[in-house]
């Protein structure tokens, strides 16, 4: 099959390109994914610097456009539909739908009652405290008459449980009652 010289000069060119890495504008921008003029800006602003060809050395460009270039200032192409970004873009998504769910389940189970704000919890605990250090501390004043006469341990120790007792019953059959009293 014959062919023809603007071919053999195509052929020629790719080879010493290959083997030199060097790169015309056009040939860096497709290697980069970005546009000819972002290259020309970056080669005008001194990012990155031609050879005495007018060419650019792949490696020396590549580390000169990894140094100089801000990543925050680079613009992703409109255009540039990678799967990177498909990817990307359906998992977010789907992280997103995620994050909606669990938002409506949280909402629904708050207005359905099953769910309380942490606030309320921990006052409630706190005041459910008080009361058993409160009732508990109590004790001594309501049984104290009652143990004078006695002298024998196992009387004082039956009156002890019994109050002990009593208390903790009210207590856990009227855990939120703020103004039980022993009787």
């Amino acid at each position: 099959m014959p062919i023809n010289a603007s071919q053999n000069k195509s052929s020629k060119k790719s080879k010493l390109n290959q083997d030199t890495f060097e790169l015309s504008i056009k040939e860096y921008a497709e290697h980069r994914n970005v546009s000819v003029v972002a290259v020309r800006k970056a080669i005008k602003s001194g990012r990155i610097t031609l050879n005495q060809n007018k060419k650019l050395d792949q490696k020396l460009a590549d580390s000169q456009w990894f140094e100089n270039t801000n990543p925050a200032k680079q613009r992703n192409s409109a255009d540039n539909n990678s799967s990177d970004d498909k990817i990307s873009y359906h998992r977010s998504r789907a992280i997103r739908e995620d994050y909606n769910a669990k938002l409506t389940k949280l909402q629904f189970e708050r207005e359905s009652g099953k769910l309380i704000p942490i606030e309320e919890v921990k006052i409630q605990a706190f005041n459910s405290g008080r009361r058993i250090r409160d009732r508990l501390l109590n004790m001594p004043d309501h049984i104290a008459p009652q143990l004078v006469s006695k002298t024998s341990i196992f009387e004082i120790k039956n009156i002890l449980k019994s109050e002990l007792t009593k208390i903790l019953e009210e207590l856990s059959t009227h855990p939120y009652h703020e103004n039980s009293s022993v009787k």
